[in-house]
């Protein structure tokens, strides 16, 4: 399903990424690593990221620039959000990984 949401034909300059929905994608995914990192709460960053995405696509699009709510944007933005939620699994785990080879192997 991912794919499907960040791939079409190809028809863009891209290779047939629908940028729009890959911008979205990255910066779902940025936005939950700073907001984690500035308040050390997963769960804030998670909601947080996941209401100002809902507020781009609801408010935004559909009463400032009245356009019709895309569905797929929306799904890049979770698909975002649950990709940065598994960078910062990863990444807790490779360092606590690395502390206890520092500390064992030594």
């Amino acid at each position: 399903m991912i794919w499907n949401t960040l791939y079409t034909k190809p028809k863009n300059w891209l290779c047939g990424l629908q940028t729009d929905k890959v911008l979205y994608f990255v910066v779902s995914m940025v936005m939950v690593q700073m907001i984690f990192f500035l308040t050390y709460n997963l769960w804030l960053a998670t909601l947080a990221t996941f209401v100002i995405g809902i507020f781009k696509e609801v408010v935004i699009d559909k009463l400032v620039s009245k356009e019709k709510v895309d569905a797929d944007d929306m799904w890049a933005d979770i698909f975002g959000v649950c990709a940065g939620l598994i960078a910062l699994v990863v990444g807790a785990a490779l360092i606590h990984i690395h502390e206890w080879l520092a500390v064992n192997w030594i």
